[in-house]
């Protein structure tokens, strides 16, 4: 839907192109500045008696390569299409009727989870043990719902960084259930078994080291929207048909100039001690478990010992 200025907030896609401006020039003199053209009509059903739109004539960006003299390089890259190709270009109405029909729907719903599938997919690369997808329905529109997996660009920028970033993937899990959201730089994950949400934020200047994290709790969920719900719902849920239900997640932050270290047995270790959390966000926000009370740790808001946590801050 287009705003009052005409444009609209959701684009569909945004495509990128890099010429060599000589070269370029060269092409058009060549070509007389002219590119093929093609008829892209949007019909408004399967029996293509009506256009859903005024169709119009249409030049493919990426038929500049056909004009280009003979003698001059033309080349691309391929990468997998999970890495990158996930377009947003239809309404969730004309996305259900696509899906109902076996095409891609590409709609805001496929979109979102399929960002999630590419940082699955990294992870699993490497060697990270990761859920396989189920697929589920909002609104009439198939997705693939697997877990959602956010890897900040400050995280992980690049396949090469990752690695580095988790020396030993094969001690990681994550089932289909669970939501994983990472940022920050300086952060090293040994060892993780997750089944639910954890979210890891690490301030600049700060460090963390997951040697052994097991996490366990209701997670965070998509729920579908009713018809009223869909009527009633903000313009960037109704797109994709449902919300995000946030029932419980673990959260570890870790503030500038602090290295927090967690071990196993849910053992936890600091340099400095800044601001930490590493409660359940539902569940009284910040707290630090331990067995004993520490008069150093002037930051820390709630020191407390947990049934069951052998957790030690030293």
């Amino acid at each position: 839907m287009n705003e009052a200025d005409g444009f609209s907030k959701f684009p569909g896609n945004i495509n990128e192109i890099f010429i060599d401006l000589t070269k370029y020039l060269s092409a058009l003199e060549d070509s007389g500045g002219k590119v093929d053209e093609f008829i892209n009509p949007k019909y408004t059903d399967g029996t293509r008696a009506a256009f859903k739109s005024p169709t119009r004539l249409e030049c493919m960006m990426q038929d500049y390569a056909k004009t280009v003299p003979a003698g001059q390089t033309v080349g691309w890259t391929r990468y997998p299409i999970e890495f990158g190709y996930f377009p947003c270009k239809n309404d969730i109405r004309t996305s259900a009727r696509l899906s109902a029909a076996g095409v891609p729907p590409h709609s805001a719903s496929t979109a979102e989870m399929a960002v999630y599938a590419m940082h699955a997919s990294a992870l699993r690369r490497l060697g990270v043990s990761t859920a396989d997808p189920e697929v589920r329905s909002f609104r009439g529109v198939k997705v693939e719902v697997g877990p959602s997996i956010v890897l900040w660009p400050s995280f992980a920028p690049c396949t090469t960084l990752l690695r580095a970033k988790l020396p030993t993937p094969e001690l990681i899990s994550i089932s289909q259930r669970s939501t994983l959201v990472i940022r920050g730089e300086n952060i090293v994950i040994e060892s993780l078994k997750l089944d639910g949400a954890l979210t890891i934020d690490v301030d600049e200047g700060g460090q963390l080291t997951v040697k052994a994290l097991v996490v366990h709790n209701d997670g965070w969920t998509f729920e579908e929207f009713g018809d009223e719900e869909q009527e009633r719902a903000e313009e960037i849920l109704a797109i994709r048909g449902y919300s995000q239900v946030r029932h419980d997640a673990r959260q570890i932050r870790v503030g500038a100039g602090d290295h927090i270290i967690i071990d196993g047995d849910a053992k936890l270790a600091h340099k400095s001690l800044g601001e930490i959390h590493t409660g359940h966000t539902s569940r009284g926000g910040l707290t630090v478990s331990t067995g004993q009370e520490l008069e150093t740790a002037s930051n820390v808001r709630e020191v407390k010992p947990k049934e069951g946590c052998g957790c030690v801050v030293a």
